[in-house]
């Protein structure tokens, strides 16, 4: 996609504008809020109550080898979206010799208004 800049909403951290985010075509309502993008870590951070919104449409259990159930998780950041395939959210790893995968969007306390998206 093309590169775009976004003015920082504070020089503490780099923080955009938020829009929306939204799982397939199903909005999360979360108007006005910041975003933290920080590239060093390889979750997807959140507001625990719209995480767990979002969790709910997830499968307990994630088969590694078949992500076509799973949505397009999409943030729209100063009215452009961008939109993440099944692979780039799901963390999979080695445990002993048996492959897992796992949902890398977590729920937490935040202060109102803010959204981390770790990349």
């Amino acid at each position: 996609s093309e590169f775009r800049y976004f003015p920082l909403s504070s020089q503490t951290y780099w923080a955009i504008g938020l829009d929306d985010i939204k799982l397939d075509d199903t909005s999360y309502g979360v108007q006005d809020m910041v975003a933290i993008v920080d590239s060093g870590t390889s979750l997807i951070a959140g507001d625990k109550k719209i995480i767990d919104k979002m969790k709910a449409k997830f499968p307990t259990q994630i088969n590694c080898t078949d992500f076509s159930g799973l949505p397009t998780l999409t943030f729209v950041l100063s009215g452009f979206e961008y939109t993440l395939q099944p692979k780039d959210y799901i963390v999979s790893f080695m445990n002993g010799d048996q492959l897992q995968c796992i949902l890398g969007i977590a729920g937490i306390n935040l202060p109102s208004q803010l959204c981390l998206l770790y990349t």
